[in-house]
């Protein structure tokens, strides 16, 4: 069994720890829903089961920009448990609210609640980032893919509108060429002017420059997408050290939870302290 699925359970039950003493104390997700603050988090754990194809696109829960935005509200969670991660960003699976009356009377969290509930939130950001690191990563080869074909279509279709403009090619290969791309709102964009018959050269200029703008919304959708990646990885790498302890017995039992390039970040910062981490 893979170190994810033997993840699974250990998050799940932690899951449930934080989702009970959320209910008792109403921490909540944000104005007008009164579920739990953690299930807003925990929808990508549920995603699991049910979106892997979809977690490879943009949209999905699985996505590189909301697993970014997941890790770093539950870091800053773990360190202020009773106010941190209520707001309107979330991303739920669920566009139903909770009403009030579905809970009990309120139990003013004190002290020894709020340390419990940081540690509860401290070890499940842990799991979080084992867990969701592989789906992230995925989620960015997918759509680097596939931005790559969309790129190489636009560059394709746009020296073919400038070869029709210039009188080398007709209208029936520009339409072949609209009709194969990946895109499909610029295909059907350019596929219904084509449609009409032989454009205008201002028709043909117009075309050219959706292209273009296409292409350079594609090129920062990637930079987006590489900065999602890096703020995760940074936030997952100061989760493991914050909590090297834990880490430490994971290991222990057999859950290498530090993947290679992040072992040897976490071993080259020992260094720095003076500590071999060669006990990672």
């Amino acid at each position: 069994m893979s170190d994810r699925h033997a993840l699974l359970p250990l998050i799940i039950a932690k899951y449930e720890q934080i989702n009970m003493l959320e209910r008792q104390h109403q921490i909540f997700g944000h104005e007008g829903d009164f579920r739990p603050r953690i299930d807003y988090y925990h929808d990508a754990v549920r995603a699991l089961g049910n979106d892997y194809l979809n977690g490879l696109s943009k949209d999905s829960r699985l996505s590189a920009e909301r697993l970014a935005y997941d890790i770093e509200m539950l870091r800053l969670i773990s360190s202020r448990p009773l106010v941190a991660g209520r707001g309107d960003h979330h991303f739920s699976v669920s566009d139903a609210l909770t009403v009030y009356h579905q809970h009990h009377a309120e139990q003013r969290p004190d002290r020894q609640v709020k340390q419990q509930l940081g540690d509860c939130y401290k070890d499940y950001t842990v799991y979080f980032a084992a867990i969701m690191v592989d789906f992230m990563e995925d989620n960015i080869r997918a759509r680097k893919e596939e931005s790559n074909v969309m790129l190489e279509d636009c560059h394709h279709l746009e020296q073919m509108l400038k070869q029709f403009a210039q009188g080398t090619i007709d209208v029936q290969q520009v339409m072949r060429g609209a009709q194969a791309l990946e895109h499909d709102g610029l295909r059907r964009k350019l596929v219904q002017m084509l449609a009409k018959g032989a454009p205008s050269k201002s028709e043909v200029q117009g075309a050219i420059g959706t292209v273009q703008q296409t292409r350079e919304y594609i090129r920062n959708d990637v930079t987006e997408m590489n900065k999602a990646g890096m703020r995760f990885a940074t936030s997952q790498l100061m989760v493991y050290e914050q909590s090297r302890d834990m880490v430490k017995r994971m290991a222990a039992q057999g859950l290498n939870i530090v993947g290679k390039h992040t072992g040897q970040t976490m071993g080259d910062h020992d260094k720095g302290r003076g500590n071999s981490g060669r006990d990672f």
